[in-house]
């Protein structure tokens, strides 16, 4: 019985659930973290830290989605960076694989 009980508590407990960043499973916030990343390697600053950001996506169809909003959480001058960087991208269409409405990213610097 206890067997049991574990098993089915790593069945609903699953790693996806404690996933630190949504690019490893959708394409399109794989692009965006992919976009980001470049934006925070090539800014003149030496920047050292951590941003976290929660897109927000509009989904107009069964294929594209727009982005929404971009917030942002951690150090101030590489959430500027990426916040500068994908403002480009709000309000154009992306094709997506998975409808997601909340994309959550991580970008880090300074290793």
């Amino acid at each position: 019985m206890k067997s049991l009980v574990i098993f089915f508590c790593i069945l609903i407990i699953s790693p996806s659930a404690f996933s630190y960043d949504d690019s490893q499973r959708y394409k399109v916030a794989k692009f965006y973290k992919k976009k980001a990343q470049e934006a925070v390697d090539d800014s003149a600053k030496h920047l050292k830290g951590e941003c976290r950001i929660m897109l927000s996506m509009n989904h107009l169809d069964h294929k594209y989605a727009k982005l929404k909003r971009v917030r942002t959480n951690g150090n101030s001058q590489v959430c500027k960076v990426v916040k500068k960087e994908l403002k480009k991208y709000r309000n154009k269409k992306i094709a997506y694989d998975i409808p997601e409405k909340l994309l959550r990213l991580t970008i880090t610097t300074g290793h």
